[in-house]
């Protein structure tokens, strides 16, 4: 995942993501970036902003294990 940033703006420059996985866009700026990566199993979030000048990203993660009662 690709972003631009612009003072404390941020856009998505691009998702590309790898076989298994497909990317759908939650926000796109310009208060954040936010893309979720989706396989069969698991997913994950990626996000981007600007805080104070500095570009901060944060990632999360799930799978189907972290769902199961067990």
């Amino acid at each position: 995942m690709g972003v631009s940033v612009s003072g404390d703006d941020v856009s998505l420059a691009s998702a590309s993501p790898m076989n298994p996985y497909h990317a759908e866009v939650e926000e796109n700026g310009p208060d954040r970036v936010e893309v979720k990566f989706e396989s069969e199993s698991a997913e994950y979030t990626v996000r981007a902003e600007v805080q104070d000048g500095i570009l901060e990203w944060r990632v999360e993660s799930s799978s189907e294990d972290d769902e199961s009662d067990g």
